[in-house]
């Protein structure tokens, strides 16, 4: 059954992150056909998460239970992958966005799902269990919660480690920014960097611009030009940039037993430049 309730946020409600995606895949924008389409290209893109997770915590646990939990889960969409691949039993989405709810629950009832729980809320507000196989922090989640306030990268990673089982996996998808860190270096602190999107979206091209802000973070404001339209749609977020390294001791600080690196998401594709994977055991 899918359910979605309000839960009160323990972040900092003022920061630009908390209401950064509220108006992402608004319902509005789409029709039957383009909502098909898109939701299909959602699912495609979620094959190498999937392919990852059973290759490296499905096989390789012999206590798995498919008890799952995502923060900053979006659309839901590897929740509805992972379900519909028989990897996942039960989970529970975390989304700050309504509109980004709103449309994990029609993507939900579209796919047929029964397993997954999307929850309109603040993830540190749910309740820690204990028994999750796995955590799913993809789409650099991490790297958003972090920049909130001072406390958020400890209170994120505590609440991980918590809610993990014994022998339990927590799963980070991750940016250096160190080419965009040397570019901003080369452009005195401020890049602009424009994006085309497949024609499953209903927005054609994003113009970004990214600046540093402070000491450790970088600002990330972005311009949406609708296809076919002249509507434009804006928002900006905060983003910290991780080391390999310092992210696995930060994991090994709370608790974790064991971290994995990897480069891709498999051995058979390149990821984004800069993008990384930590997969870390508890």
């Amino acid at each position: 059954m899918v359910k979605s309730h309000a839960a009160l946020s323990s972040l900092g409600k003022a920061h630009i992150n908390y209401h950064a995606y509220d108006d992402v895949e608004n319902m509005k924008r789409f029709d039957s056909e383009s909502f098909q389409q898109y939701c299909q290209s959602k699912l495609d893109s979620c094959d190498k998460h999937v392919k990852f997770i059973k290759e490296h915590c499905v096989n390789n646990n012999a206590s798995w239970g498919g008890n799952i939990v995502e923060i900053g889960s979006g659309n839901s969409k590897l929740l509805i992958n992972l379900e519909q691949s028989g990897v996942l039993n039960s989970a529970i989405g975390y989304e700050l966005s309504e509109s980004r709810n709103r449309f994990a629950e029609a993507f939900c009832t579209h796919e047929g799902v029964s397993c997954i729980e999307n929850v309109c809320g603040d993830f540190l507000d749910g309740e820690v269990t204990g028994n999750a196989d796995l955590v799913i922090a993809v789409d650099i989640v991490a790297q958003l919660v972090s920049p909130t306030n001072p406390e958020a990268e400890n209170k994120m990673l505590d609440w991980i480690y918590n809610q993990c089982k014994k022998n339990g996996f927590a799963l980070f998808e991750l940016w250096d920014f160190e080419k965009i860190k040397a570019q901003l270096a080369l452009s005195e602190g401020k890049l602009n960097v424009w994006e085309a999107f497949s024609k499953e979206d209903p927005f054609e091209f994003c113009l970004a611009t990214l600046s540093e802000t402070g000491e450790r973070d970088i600002l990330w404001q972005k311009k949406f030009l609708k296809r076919d339209s002249t509507e434009r749609s804006f928002f900006e977020h905060v983003l910290r940039p991780y080391d390999r390294d310092d992210f696995c001791q930060l994991l090994k600080r709370v608790g974790f037993a064991q971290t994995i690196v990897y480069e891709h998401w498999n051995d058979d594709q390149n990821g984004e430049a800069g993008e990384y994977i930590v997969l870390a055991r508890k």
